[in-house]
């Protein structure tokens, strides 16, 4: 399919759920924007003719940064896919606040910063 002038931004984008919605927004035309912590994206990001912008969302400069760079790679976006995301599993009095607050940025916070 040719390609649009539509641009995607999927984070999370590095495996999985992320990786197959990159795929076939590609294969739909769109212009994607890959995002992970994960390098391994940029060898995803190359097979489908997309940029990897590499970032850790638990990081708000990161976010900041990738926001900027993803507008940048073809001037806008037009679809965002807020994927990113992890788990934790433990007893509540046992469930460390650094991760419960990790957990808020990556996706609560993060993804409010990108639509924003």
């Amino acid at each position: 399919m040719a390609k649009s002038e539509r641009t995607a931004l999927v984070t999370g984008a590095a495996g999985g759920i992320g990786r197959a919605v990159a795929e076939r927004l590609a294969a739909e035309g769109l212009r994607v924007v890959l995002s992970d912590r994960d390098p391994g994206g940029e060898a995803v990001a190359g097979s489908i003719g997309g940029v990897f912008v590499p970032a850790d969302l638990a990081d708000p400069q990161e976010v900041w940064r990738l926001a900027v760079e993803a507008r940048r790679a073809y001037g806008r976006v037009d679809v965002l896919i807020n994927n990113a995301g992890f788990q934790h599993v433990a007893p509540l009095e046992r469930f460390p606040l650094d991760v419960w607050q990790a957990m808020q940025q990556v996706m609560v916070t993060a993804p409010f910063q990108l639509i924003r």
